[in-house]
Parts: structure tokens; C-alpha cells; sequence
């Protein structure tokens, strides 16, 4: 696989797992409430990560041909995994401006971004040649 390649699949998941997690998020903020069609959220949130995470599969299997089966489901289930919980983090505990950037009200914020920048890192790792 090439490098352009590389770089427009890494965004394609990327996207396609932080959209995820903001729709299963975004279901629980709703309470679960049927009412707020927060289940269609959910469902179409895990729809995203579940068909984001057998792309993944499929192309490392595609650029890394030799890697065995249960090392590559290991490898593609670690991004995911990254990505879902920074997204949480960031959706669920906002940046508060009033705050020092470095109190306890704003640290959980940060480490979310960090996780889904390791995430994204960690994807293109996987997929790049």
C-alpha cells in the first residue's frame, strides 16, 4: 500500500471510529431514553466501529500478509479500543475555561485528546507499509 493510500485510510477509520463513539456517547448522555431514539444512536455508533474495526482487519492483512490471524485481530482491536475512549473522555468532560488548564476538572479532557492522537498514531502505524 502506498503512502497516499495509507494516509486516506487512517483518516477514513479514524473518522469512522471517533463518529462512533460520539453516537454511543451522545446515547448516554440521552439516559436511554427510547423517546430520544438514543438506541438508534448506539446501534448505528457500534454499526461504525464494528465495520471500522474489519476494515482495519482487512488491510493490515492486505499490507502485512504475514502477520497470523489472532496477532492482527489483537493489533487492528487496540485502535479502536483507544479512539473510543479518548472520544468518551473528551464528549463527557468538556474543557472549562475557568479552570487551570492543568486542574482536576480539565485533566480527564486532555488525556482524552491524548488517547485519540496515540489512536490515530497507532492506526497509521498499523496500516502504513
Amino acid at each position: 500500500m502506498n503512502r497516499i493510500k495509507s494516509y486516506f485510510f487512517t483518516i477514513l477509520t479514524a473518522a469512522a471510529f471517533i463518529y462512533g463513539s460520539l453516537l454511543c456517547t451522545i446515547h448516554g448522555k440521552c439516559q436511554h431514553g427510547l423517546s430520544q431514539e438514543s438506541l438508534v444512536l448506539f446501534c448505528s455508533g457500534l454499526a461504525l466501529i464494528i465495520s471500522g474495526f474489519i476494515l482495519i482487519n482487512l488491510l493490515i492483512k492486505w499490507s502485512h500478509p504475514e502477520i497470523a490471524s489472532f496477532h492482527r485481530v489483537v493489533s487492528s482491536a487496540c485502535a479502536p479500543l483507544l479512539l473510543f475512549m479518548g472520544t468518551n473522555l473528551i464528549t463527557v468532560k468538556p474543557f472549562i475555561p475557568e479552570a487551570p488548564p492543568f486542574s482536576t476538572e480539565n485533566i480527564s479532557f486532555y488525556f482524552g485528546v491524548y488517547l485519540v492522537i496515540f489512536g490515530v498514531a497507532f492506526l497509521h502505524f498499523l496500516l502504513k507499509d
